[in-house]
């Protein structure tokens, strides 16, 4: 009896020490499991990408150097319209100098104009006739100033308009039409310029009563520039030549004339007008 109380004994002692064996090392195994899960973290920790705030910092400064890349440009842009502007200045500046120049050299300018000869109908073309014998052609006309003496001893101051036929009046206008300057059309007829520069005033610039007037207290003087700006204002305004011509102190064929040479062509003139202006003008006509 005593060995089976002695073999129980021991028996319960080793369950019990198996028990406890068996307990602490769960107790140990979940320390393990525990600290291995720490270790995980702390991996994931050290290999997790930059903090948000970094990047939101790198995108701050990438942002930056945008602005002041844009910045540098605008101003670029503004430098060079700025030299623009300069450049325009200058250029103005030039060309208000060069139209001083030219305004200067314009009142040194005085239309010519001529001194007629006696009419003389055989210094006129004449047409050609069917006959044995033909006759030389006529001498060239002298070409004179309004004021300068000529061998004839006729004078601006003693100007007298001549007679003009209808064929004569278109052939006048066609020829203005091609030079739009008296002189051209002196030449090209072979009529003196005081006369062609009448003619056209009558024909294209609807005068009032006599064209010429040495009495004028500014004829047979020069234009300064001021004056015929005020011409060409005064008659794109739509004044007449009576009203230009005494408020220039000039004669109405003055005015007329600087009209008709003016490079800026403000005498209006087509060639579909040309028979109908020479049909119905009746002044000077034969």
């Amino acid at each position: 009896m005593v060995t089976i109380e002695v073999f129980a004994e021991g028996f319960w002692a080793l369950f019990l020490l198996g028990v406890a064996t068996l307990f602490v090392g769960l107790i140990v195994l979940i320390v393990a499991a525990g600290a291995r899960r720490s270790v995980r973290r702390d991996i994931r920790v050290a290999l997790k990408p930059a903090p948000t705030k970094i990047r939101s910092a790198d995108k701050t400064a990438a942002f930056a150097i945008t602005i002041n890349g844009l910045k540098t440009s605008l101003a670029t842009v503004e430098r060079e319209r700025d030299e623009a502007r300069a450049s325009v200045l200058v250029l103005e500046r030039e060309l208000a100098a060069a139209t001083k120049r030219l305004d200067e050299a314009s009142a040194q300018l005085e239309p010519l104009r001529v001194t007629p000869g006696p009419v003389n109908p055989a210094s006129r073309p004449k047409p050609v006739v069917p006959q044995a014998v033909t006759s030389a052609p006529p001498p060239a006309p002298v070409i004179v100033t309004r004021t300068t003496n000529t061998n004839t001893g006729v004078r601006g101051e003693d100007f007298v308009e001549q007679t003009w036929t209808e064929n004569e009046d278109k052939e006048l206008l066609r020829s203005y039409l091609r030079s739009r300057n008296v002189a051209g059309v002196a030449v090209e007829l072979r009529i003196d310029q005081l006369q062609v520069a009448a003619r056209l005033v009558r024909l294209l610039l609807e005068p009032d009563g006599d064209v010429h007037d040495p009495t004028a207290e500014n004829w047979g003087k020069n234009y300064a520039a001021a004056q015929t700006r005020t011409l060409l204002a005064m008659w794109t305004a739509g004044d007449d030549l009576a009203t230009i011509a005494a408020e220039l102190g000039r004669d109405q064929l003055g005015i007329g004339w600087k009209l008709l040479d003016h490079a800026s062509g403000p005498i209006e003139l087509a060639p579909a007008d040309i028979s109908k202006i020479a049909k119905f003008t009746t002044f000077g006509r034969t």
